[in-house]
């Protein structure tokens, strides 16, 4: 019986240490004008830009900007990507081309808490000042 038990409990205590081991969190950015819109995969209400202490939206003037801010926070570029769609003009015969890239990050966490931690969006910003 003490034999099951020490087994028992060695298990439980190997179940809980895999359970929270390392694994690689992915977020996307995307780059509008000056805004960064984050992807983490979640549901969103709305878009999730990236925003201050005080819930203002942060100007990235550049990818730079957006590269520095993600990697202060422990993340890595791990790819990028374009989409192009094709739209035509209502003004002209000209057709234009819309882009929009996607910019992936990873970063090695344990717990979920260290995923967005310190980024805030938007959606965090108002969901932690409602009243």
């Amino acid at each position: 019986m003490k034999r099951l038990t020490t087994l028992s409990l060695a298990l439980l205590v190997a179940t809980i240490a895999l359970a929270e081991g390392p694994r690689t969190a992915y977020c996307g950015i995307t780059h509008s004008g000056t805004y960064a819109y984050l992807d983490n995969g979640q549901r969103q209400k709305r878009r999730n830009w990236i925003v201050d202490s005080n819930g203002e939206t942060i100007h990235f003037y550049s990818i730079v900007g957006i590269l520095n801010y993600m990697s202060e926070r422990g993340w890595v570029l791990d790819e990028h990507c374009t989409s192009y769609a094709s739209v035509e003009s209502t003004l002209t015969e000209e057709n234009k081309i819309n882009s929009k890239t996607i910019w992936l990050f990873r970063k090695e966490i344990t717990t979920d808490e260290e995923i967005l931690s310190g980024i805030t969006t938007r959606q965090m910003w108002l969901d932690s000042n409602a009243e």
